[in-house]
Order: C-alpha cells, then structure tokens, then sequence
C-alpha cells in the first residue's frame, strides 16, 4: 500500500527540529514525510540539514509537486493556508482541495503578532503544540514531542579525555534574563556564574554560538557536561541531545514542564540536573569534582533517553494524531477548565520566575530608562 504522503511546511528552521521529526517518520512510521522550508539560512552561520529550499529555483518542481499530493500539511507556523497572504504566496487550500491540515507550534504565543493569534484562535484545523514551554500557552492542544534519534552517530556517548572538565553551553540567542521571559537563555548571567565558579574549580567554558549543527553536535560530544537552559523553566532539544550522547544535562524544569514531561513519557523518574542559574555553583562543583559521578548520572541519561525518548515511541504520537485528522477529525478540544489552568500552568510559574529575578528585572529597566 502506497504511504500517505505528510508535507511539513516551515519559515525557518525552528532549531532543526522540523527536519529531524521528518527523517524520524521516513525511518520509523508508516507515513511518507517532506520538509519545505521558506528561509533555511535565517540562521546565519548557524545551519541544520535541511530538505526542500522553498526558494531554490532547481527544488521548485519537485515542491509544487509534493504540494499537489500531499495527503496532510504538517506546519510550525500561523501560516494562512486559505489564502496567499502567507510568505510562500500560496493558496494551498484552493492548490490541493482535499488535503487535510495540521498545525505544531514551536513558540509561545507572545512570539506572534496579534493578527497571528487572532488566526490561531480562530482556524478550523487541528492544533498541537510540543511539549516544551509553549504547552501552557496552548492549553486543550494535542501534545507532541521533539524529535531526536539517539542511534544517529553524532548522538551516541562519547569518551572523553579532557585534561580537564569541559563545560559545553550554547545559547541560542545574547539576550539577558531580563529582557525576555522566553526568549533569553540567560547568556550573560550563565557566564558570568561559570566564570565565578572557575575560581573556585578548575574547568573549560566551551561557548558554542552561530556554528553549523554538525560542528555543534560534535563540539558537545567532546565535552563532559552540557548547560541547557538555567534561567526559563524549559529544556529544549541541546538537552535531548545531551542526554543522548552520555552526558549530565543541567537545564532547570519548572513544576508545569516537570508534570508534562513525566505524564507525557510515563516515567516517574527525569534524568535532567535540575537546578537554576542561582544554585548551579555546588550542583555543578559536585560533577566537576567527581569523574565516577559524570559517568553514572550520563549512563543513566542515555538509557533514559532509549527507554522513554526514543523516535520508535515518539513517531507513534504523531501516526495517532494523522490517522485521526484522515479519519475528518480536525477539532482541536475546548477546555472547561482553561481559566483556571491558565492561572495554574502559566501564570503562577511565571509570577515565580519574576520574583526571582526581580533584582535582575529592575536594574534592566533602570538602565534601559537611562540610556
């Protein structure tokens, strides 16, 4: 039997994470998947694989094609598909009439513009949300996961035999904790914290920014801990990949990413090394002092990763959620209680967060009253 054919559509390349589900459906599920992306370069210097440049003029035959036949749009993005307002300037509604659609979204709500919202709240198409921190804000949403494939060779653990301990971190963004609830990794406070706990033990920072994916997956291989995000709440996929490749993975997880991680996985038990940017000095001085304890909580990440994140679990989520939308199923459920969750989930976590780094705060608007 012919696979259904799955076009996943794209504006940028969301941290490579559209194109790694991609692979994990052609390997593991029984849907066909394509990747087309609007502008794979956003990035600059920082790049990921890729499969379709919607704008190269030698891969335009094949997308149109793959547009026509698609059986399911897959799309990150509050991409208009009834009309051409959108940045591919296509109807794809009118372009292939009985094709069904799905939207993932990657962001909080807060990253769009109003009128983007408006057309979130308001379309008639299936809505899920990964199960990062944009859960909250996309409450009574179909839940999905990132994708990671920990038998790819840039994933498995690797010895390694640093004179002395290196500490692998790579924010995606310079922006300081007070600038942004969600869109800042803390850079500046992070490193200011390593250089203040490198007085008191001795280890390598490796500062990865702006490097193609390859590069950064090996540079991460090479280290012997991995710094996610310390300062949000959330983990994202460098801790995936942490976690894969053998590796204590220090990313603090708020309460609500705690309870949807655990639920959405089955396991009781996570892996990560959870603490924020405040209290990683003597969290991070035990793993630097201790090479046996490294060892014993990486292993323990790796089978985790196998045991409860692999892409053959993973890629059953989204079979589901097609199966369901062919079958004419494209409701996203309203929820009664979403008041009160939103309160719950959201707000709570976030009054908790500005409380603690309220001092942080002022003094960010204080300076930026100044100057």
């Amino acid at each position: 039997m012919k696979k259904k054919l799955v076009v996943h559509l794209a504006e940028t390349p969301l941290a490579g994470a559209p194109i790694r589900i991609v692979k994990a459906l052609n390997k593991y599920s029984g849907f066909q998947a394509r990747l087309i992306n609007y502008n794979p370069g956003c990035y600059g210097t920082r790049t990921f694989p890729e499969d379709i440049d919607w704008n190269d003029k030698a891969q335009s035959v094949l997308a149109m094609d793959l547009i026509r036949n698609a059986d399911i749009f897959h799309i990150y993005h509050p991409i208009q598909v009834d009309s051409v307002e959108n940045v591919f300037g296509m109807n794809f509604v009118e372009k292939n009439p009985t094709a069904k659609f799905l939207y993932q979204f990657e962001s909080n709500k807060k990253h769009f513009s109003q009128q983007k919202i408006d057309y979130i709240d308001t379309m008639p198409y299936c809505k899920s949300v990964i199960i990062h921190y944009p859960e909250r804000d996309f409450i009574g949403y179909s839940n999905l996961p990132n994708i990671i494939d920990p038998e790819m060779e840039y994933l498995k653990p690797k010895d390694t035999k640093n004179k002395v301990p290196v500490v692998f971190y790579s924010p995606s963004t310079p922006i300081g904790v007070a600038e942004k609830r969600w869109n800042s990794k803390g850079k500046p406070e992070v490193i200011k914290m390593l250089r203040k706990i490198q007085r008191k033990v001795d280890f390598e920072i490796c500062l990865v920014e702006s490097v193609p994916y390859e590069e950064c997956m090996e540079l991460k291989r090479k280290s012997d801990i991995v710094i996610d995000d310390i300062t949000t709440g959330s983990f994202h996929l460098t801790s995936l990949e942490g976690l894969s490749m053998g590796k204590p993975t220090v990313s603090y997880l708020d309460s609500r990413t705690v309870s949807v991680l655990t639920s959405f996985t089955g396991s009781r038990d996570l892996p990560f090394v959870n603490v924020r940017i405040k209290e990683l000095a003597p969290v991070l001085i035990e793993l630097l002092n201790d090479p046996s304890l490294r060892r014993a909580v990486g292993g323990y990440s790796r089978r985790w990763i196998e045991e409860y994140y692999s892409p053959q679990i993973n890629v059953r989520h989204y079979e589901k959620l097609y199966e369901r939308i062919l079958h004419g199923d494209q409701n996203t459920l309203a929820d009664d209680d979403f008041e009160a969750k939103d309160f719950l989930y959201r707000k709570v976590n976030d009054c908790i967060w500005e409380e603690y780094f309220k001092e942080d705060i002022i003094k960010h608007r204080i300076i930026k009253k100044i100057f």
